[in-house]
């Protein structure tokens, strides 16, 4: 049974029982199932309200370390779809190009350092029609928590997209 105190010297003695051994085996396959960002990340989103209640997402980003191109973008997804396997698999709520005002996907350089606002007034019309949507549809339709993703497109483009990067969570409502 243990002492009172606690001893100034280290015991020397090994314990009376073995530690346990792993309780499952490693996998021998690789996963289909892509691995999540770094937790170091790399963008950060902040909502700010404007005038008349109109809010808009500031997104600050700085990954020159991780190579960045010209298809690379930001989306904010609804926090939930973490839960998606593999997490974030589905399209996002609103998105832009890192170079938000235009389609450089095929410019011959990226910027990896960066700030922009989503904002329904200047986002680009491919980052809210279809099945995408303009702030002011989030907040009416689907207010919540949302979570901005610097992902990279990976070949054809269909989800899940490569992420880059996870970041903060934000409030739209």
């Amino acid at each position: 049974s243990p002492s009172g105190s606690p001893s100034v010297l280290p015991s020397f003695m090994p314990s009376d029982k073995p530690s346990s051994m792993p309780s499952s085996k490693p996998s021998s396959v690789p996963s289909d199932i892509p691995s999540q960002a770094p937790s170091d990340s790399c963008i950060e989103a902040e909502v700010r309200r404007l005038a008349g209640n109109k809010v808009v997402v500031d997104i600050a980003f700085s990954y020159n370390d991780k190579g960045p191109v010209a298809s690379d973008w930001v989306g904010l997804y609804p926090c939930e779809d973490e839960n998606l396997t593999p997490p974030f698999s589905k399209e996002p709520a609103i998105w832009a190009y890192t170079c938000y005002n235009r389609n450089c996907r095929f410019e011959p350089f990226a910027n990896g350092v960066r700030n922009f606002t989503f904002d329904d007034a200047t986002v680009p019309n491919f980052g809210t029609q279809g099945i995408y949507n303009k702030l002011e549809d989030i907040i009416a339709e689907k207010p919540g928590c949302y979570v901005a993703l610097l992902n990279r497109i990976d070949g054809d483009s269909p989800p899940p997209y490569y992420n880059i990067c996870i970041g903060n969570e934000i409030e739209l409502y």
